[in-house]
């Protein structure tokens, strides 16, 4: 641990410190002397291009930074990680753009001050890991976000904001410093969650952009109070967090460091590599894996040369190495290096490589399936979920994910991984079927029509109306007034399922009570009208009357029938409130208005029994 103020001149730790830093994906505030610059930033390479370490690589801002600092002038950066406060201070050298990414080339530091600034330390939340939470404060409407850092005495959390909040200025947000929020922080626990309620205050907003289209708000966030129930499993987490930061340091440690900037740093050689020859067959020949992958750029138009060097890496480099040859390689098609680098990252199966690998190859690319083969074969549960998370956008490759784990998934697992499939309709299909396969319960099936409430395709999901007509033939009662209640609109085809099997289950009490949650001049309601006129008594209609204001024609066929009871026994009730000609028009109405409420019924009925 770090002393309270501390300053680091030694190359090699500086060099260290930031490797850390940009492993951790810490986000860094930069500004210059006079405040003209200041915004938030990612280190772009593994501790700022540590091959030659005579330069820094950022993100760079909106607004154009040529015309605000000047090459030489001092950039200060900030950043806090574990308790401490780190600050650099580099000359600014240019802005450039590396792999199509903006960004800001800045001085490598000579030293790095250190400063303990907090009483708890913070651990990122793994890669391979989704904390979320969800949002409250007072005026604004409950929103998601992520976790992505967390201690004892606090948490960060990050979620995504609209492009036109960059236009008005980065951090014109919806909070500021001092508010107070209340958070819901969902911890994983097995293949369920726990929700732990959080009470905070917010002590640092801001909005960093991670790529096009893609901006961000980040909020710092102090633990006022926890929930006192559930503080001992919150205790738990963070010492899983820690714990896990240790093991990946350890690992990291444990491994020849590296950097992927290295490779076109060495750009300018090219042309003066054949009196460098000498040196590229030393590396491979000594396994030094660094050197082979910084003279793998310089060597790109030598095939020959480039398969050796290739080959070097495959027996000496880390995982990490080997994907970023294949990053280099992988543009030029037919490179023979390309499947050989692929099969050796195939065959270290380190998660984080492959989880790397599944973003940037395209959907289309053929190292795909056995890709997806190998994810499937190697991994289980939460690390396989997170691969289906991962190709979310690539619905073709996330199918086939959700195909392989047929033979091997669990209820839970298909469940979980549905929570990734908003814009993949086959892909949902896949996952609904799979579930209505093993489920026997209402519980399990009303876990997933939940999570389908909010998908953007809402009532209209094909999947959604399939998992109810299986839903229907286990649900109690009380499940079916619950699902209609919470989950399904009356106006869909979903509503109209769930109101069909009300009516024909003949309970007028489950009818009565489902007029509560019928609003609108639905079919849903004259299904539901036509249930109770075959099972219902005088007293469950008139119930059911109250509630039927804003449904003329199911109120219609109630009241026809209702007129009809007083009218049989001889009772003035309510056709002593009519004349006749009022009676003879109620009672006309009415039964148009049920001949097209038995003939939807019917219809429907007919439907769902043939297709269940």
């Amino acid at each position: 641990m770090l002393s309270d103020k501390e300053r680091i001149t030694n190359r090699d730790e500086v060099a260290r410190m930031l490797r850390i830093a940009t492993l951790e994906r810490v986000f860094l505030d930069v500004s210059t002397a006079d405040r003209s610059l200041s915004y938030q930033s990612l280190f772009l390479c593994k501790g700022g291009n540590l091959g030659s370490r005579d330069a820094l690589y950022i993100t760079a801002p909106e607004q154009n930074v040529d015309r605000i600092a000047r090459p030489g002038s001092k950039v200060s950066i900030r950043y806090q990680w574990d308790s401490n406060l780190f600050e650099i201070v580099v000359p600014f050298k240019a802005q450039e753009e590396k792999r199509g990414q903006p960004c800001l080339r800045l001085g490598f530091p000579r030293s790095l001050s250190v400063k303990k600034v907090r009483q708890f330390n913070r651990f990122n939340i793994p890669s391979d890991v989704t904390l979320s939470a969800t949002v409250r404060k007072r005026g604004l409407k409950p929103f998601p976000a992520e976790v992505s850092d967390l201690g004892l005495g606090g948490l960060s959390l990050i979620y995504p904001v609209p492009e036109k909040r960059a236009k008005r200025g980065l951090n014109s947000g919806r909070f500021k410093g001092e508010d107070l929020i209340k958070l819901e922080v969902h911890v994983p626990d097995g293949h369920t969650s726990i929700d732990i309620t959080i009470n905070g205050a917010i002590r640092r907003v801001s909005t960093i952009r991670m790529g096009e289209n893609d901006l961000r708000e980040i909020l710092g966030v102090e633990i006022m109070l926890i929930d006192l129930s559930l503080k001992s499993r919150f205790n738990e987490l963070v010492e899983e967090l820690e714990e896990e930061s240790r093991r990946q340091r350890e690992e990291e440690d444990s491994e020849e460091s590296f950097d992927p900037e290295l490779l076109e740093e060495c750009d300018h050689k090219k042309g003066h590599m054949e009196d460098q020859s000498p040196e590229v067959y030393d590396a491979i020949r000594g396994g030094q894996s660094e050197e082979m992958l910084a003279h793998l750029a310089s060597w790109q138009g030598n095939q020959d040369v480039t398969m050796e060097l290739v080959e070097g890496l495959v027996k000496h480099g880390s995982s990490s190495e080997l994907l970023a040859a294949f990053r280099h390689l992988y543009p030029h098609e037919g490179h023979p290096g390309v499947e050989l680098l692929f099969n050796a990252l195939l065959e270290k199966r380190h998660f984080a490589t492959l989880m790397e690998m599944l973003q940037i190859l395209p959907e289309a690319s053929p190292f795909m399936t056995p890709l997806c083969g190998c994810v499937v074969d190697a991994f289980r549960g939460e690390k396989l979920m997170e691969a289906v998370r991962r190709t979310r956008n690539k619905p073709k490759i996330q199918s086939q994910l959700i195909t392989n784990l047929v033979d091997r998934g669990s209820v839970d697992d298909f469940v979980q991984s549905l929570g990734f499939m908003e814009e993949n309709p086959h892909g949902t299909m896949l996952v609904v079927d799979q579930i209505s396969k093993r489920s026997d319960t209402s519980d399990d099936y009303m876990r997933v029509i939940a999570m389908m409430r909010n998908m953007t395709r809402g009532d209209s999901n094909q999947a959604l109306e399939v998992l109810l007509k299986k839903f229907i033939k286990v649900a109690t009662d009380g499940a079916l007034l619950q699902v209609l209640e919470r989950y399904v609109s009356d106006q869909g085809e979903a509503g109209q399922i769930l109101t069909s099997e009300m009516a024909h289950r003949g309970n007028p009490l489950l009818v009565a009570k489902a007029f509560k949650q019928v609003a609108m001049d639905s079919t849903s309601s004259m299904v539901l009208a036509y249930g109770l006129v075959q099972c219902g008594t005088r007293e469950y209609i008139e119930a059911a009357l109250e509630f039927c204001g804003s449904c003329p024609r199911a109120r219609t066929i109630l009241q026809g029938q209702l007129l009809r009871f007083q009218m049989k026994r001889k009772l003035g009730f309510l056709s002593s409130t009519f004349s006749d000609a009022q009676r003879k028009d109620l009672l006309g109405k009415s039964k148009v208005y049920y001949a097209e409420a038995e003939d939807a019924f019917k219809k429907i009925r007919a439907r769902v029994e043939k297709e269940v």
